[in-house]
């Protein structure tokens, strides 16, 4: 039974095994020095040319060539991966793959990766950086045969960018060519993103837009991708893209206070509900006879109270709660006198709850959660000033 166990839960993990690679997973780095042609590679290899949408030449793009992977080879290596070392080396199940860059004619040759026991595709994904904070990548599919094989292979000249309607964001892909085709358009936002680029958590699909105030000022990875035909192979042409939110909300550096079990409000110094770390839970200073679970009493025994004060009074636009996974929101214009405004009950989609309040003067929010770990699970409470 454990291993059947194991072998369900590395087949579902499989498909995370990524074996198309697109601009944000690539680590583009520029390499100290770029020969004027490929050199040659001895035995089975892949080689090609790389160049732009306009029919320049890419010089010093990464190259990755990867074994593209059946489902269930992937599910044995990911089966091997946890039965040797654990649940978190399941990265194990990472196909075979080769890593070079593009000369400066464009010209590339690596040696194809291997075992590949299977005859199985290759893909071939190259990218390049456009500025700091962009890149791109176009990944095709290259059938396995007995020789070496050829692949030429083009970038988008252009670097994706962002268009703002009102409060809203679009992710804008780099323009491409009628001829390729370029269809099935998707766009994701990851969030606390480094360099290389990776992110913290999972992506949010924002191919129709997002909410400009729901990612604060936080720093953001977007994403692109598109598929169509390369010289008759499917590709899939992608970019990504480093921004960094510039929405403070009214509530931020708010003070806040935990109700304890007799009722008192223990001041939290400082809120971490408001300081704008917005990925990670906050650690509250509580009343010890409420560490495990319920509270001792009445005042706080079927659920926990917190309360956030906004340094000035605001007419609020939005309120955003992160971490909400079962959560009750009230509001108040004097800090005193609390009315209920929305509630996200346990098993929703997200932990993010997002509210309207139009034009509703606000001085404070009160966050009731039921007891145990509802409560430590908050993150953040963001209050926005209406506009104007």
């Amino acid at each position: 039974m454990r291993w059947i166990a194991v072998a369900l839960l590395a087949m579902s993990l499989a498909a995370g095994c990524a074996e198309s690679r697109t601009a944000g997973q690539i680590p583009v780095t520029t390499p100290a020095s770029v020969p004027p042609h490929a050199d040659p590679v001895h035995g089975r290899s892949i080689s090609g040319v790389v160049t732009d949408t306009s029919g320049h030449p890419v010089s010093g793009a990464t190259v990755v060539v990867s074994v593209a992977l059946n489902g269930g080879e992937q599910a044995a290596r990911a089966i091997g991966a946890f039965s040797t070392v654990g649940f978190y080396c399941l990265l194990g199940c990472s196909a075979p793959h080769a890593n070079g860059f593009s000369a400066r004619d464009g010209s590339f040759a690596l040696s194809l990766p291997g075992p590949n026991k299977e005859h199985d595709d290759y893909n071939v994904t190259i990218a390049a950086a456009r500025g700091d904070a962009a890149r791109v990548a176009t990944s095709v599919v290259v059938p396995w045969k007995r020789g070496s094989s050829r692949a030429a292979v083009v970038l988008a000249s252009g670097s994706p960018h962002v268009r703002a309607v009102g409060n809203r964001r679009f992710v804008v892909p780099p323009s491409l060519p009628l001829r390729y085709g370029a269809s099935h358009f998707e766009a994701s936002l990851e969030t606390e993103t480094g360099t290389p680029p990776v992110a913290d958590g999972h992506a949010l699909t924002v191919t129709n837009g997002y909410d400009a105030r729901v990612v604060e000022d936080e720093r953001l990875l977007l994403t692109t991708a598109r598929t169509g035909r390369l010289h008759g192979r499917d590709a899939l042409f992608s970019s990504s893209l480093e921004v960094r939110g510039t929405e403070v909300p009214a509530s931020r550096d708010g003070a806040c206070t935990v109700t304890g079990s007799r009722g008192q409000q223990i001041r939290q110094h400082p809120c971490g509900l408001t300081d704008g770390v917005l990925d990670s839970d906050w650690q509250p200073t509580d009343d010890p006879r409420c560490a495990d679970g319920p509270c001792k009493g009445h005042a706080q025994r079927d659920h926990r109270d917190v309360t956030v004060r906004l340094r000035h009074p605001v007419n609020a636009a939005l309120l955003v709660v992160r971490g909400c996974l079962s959560c009750s929101m009230s509001i108040s214009s004097d800090g005193h006198h609390f009315t209920h405004v929305a509630t996200q009950p346990f098993g929703s989609a997200d932990d993010v709850l997002v509210h309207s309040l139009p034009g509703l003067r606000v001085a404070a929010v009160r966050v009731e959660t039921d007891t145990g770990g509802f409560f430590t699970s908050l993150r953040e409470v963001s209050v926005f000033a209406a506009q104007g």
